[in-house]
């Protein structure tokens, strides 16, 4: 029987699991938002979750809520998330489709969330993409960016070796990102953390390297192959596994 090949989807699902496995920084993440962000909030009626991805946020924050709503462009990871939902008996509906202004999403909302999403949206669009979801909030409402930090960082040393110079700069930076959004007007707050990610074989390293430089880099190719590992085994081999220390932020938006 010939197996069928992988559908895109399915391969972004499979170099997610490495880093939605091995890395800790949910750990901080979700205690810390709950209790800073949902927990104060004055209603818990709706929750927007776009990009939800493997749902590691939305599976603990859509307990605190009476319906969720996810826009997810990978039909894999959606698909996986609403099964969940409906296996744990929590309210979830949504969209397979990219956060473009194509979509469109019925009522209003006390909480969004968009974790990690911000780098595969254009510099200049980024204005419109958090616009478009703040603007779905309820007064009293709060929405969630969150991104890695630190030019200084192991990431950060990732990003330049593979990116060109205009892409890396082009990443937003939770530091960055909580000047710019007070620029663009709106009232913020800023949680910095630290975070790794650990992988326990290089071939599982070398798949979370692919998902961080957001399947842009072509590491079929010998010579970007080569580099690869040349990377892994100066910077980020340890004496029993493998990591990336990956320091990231929490920039909370807040609609009075």
């Amino acid at each position: 029987m010939t197996q069928q090949p992988k559908s895109e989807d399915q391969r972004f699902r499979d170099e997610f699991e490495p880093l939605s496995t091995g890395s800790d920084e949910y750990a901080f993440t979700i205690p810390t938002i709950i209790e800073k962000v949902i927990k104060p909030l004055s209603h818990h009626d709706a929750y927007l979750d776009i990009g939800a991805g493997h749902g590691n946020l939305t599976r603990h924050f859509s307990k605190f809520f009476k319906h969720t709503v996810v826009v997810e462009p990978n039909a894999v990871l959606f698909n996986e998330l609403l099964d969940w939902a409906k296996t744990n008996g929590v309210s979830m509906s949504g969209q397979i489709a990219a956060w473009t202004p194509n979509v469109k999403v019925e009522g209003t909302f006390d909480f969004g969330v968009m974790s990690h999403v911000l780098y595969y949206i254009d510099a200049n669009e980024r204005p419109d993409f958090v616009k478009r979801a703040f603007d779905l909030l309820k007064p009293g409402g709060r929405l969630v960016l969150v991104t890695v930090a630190d030019r200084g960082s192991e990431i950060a040393r990732l990003y330049q070796t593979f990116f060109t110079p205009e892409y890396y700069q082009q990443i937003p930076f939770a530091d960055e990102l909580y000047a710019l959004v007070q620029k663009w007007g709106y009232k913020a707050t800023h949680i910095p953390f630290h975070s790794d990610i650990r992988t326990t074989t290089k071939p599982e390293m070398f798949d979370v390297m692919s998902f961080l430089l957001l399947q842009r880099v072509n590491f079929t190719d010998p010579a970007t192959a080569a580099q690869q590992d040349a990377f892994v085994d100066q910077y980020l081999t340890r004496e029993n596994d493998f990591s990336i220390a990956s320091p990231g932020g929490i920039v909370t938006l807040y609609k009075d």
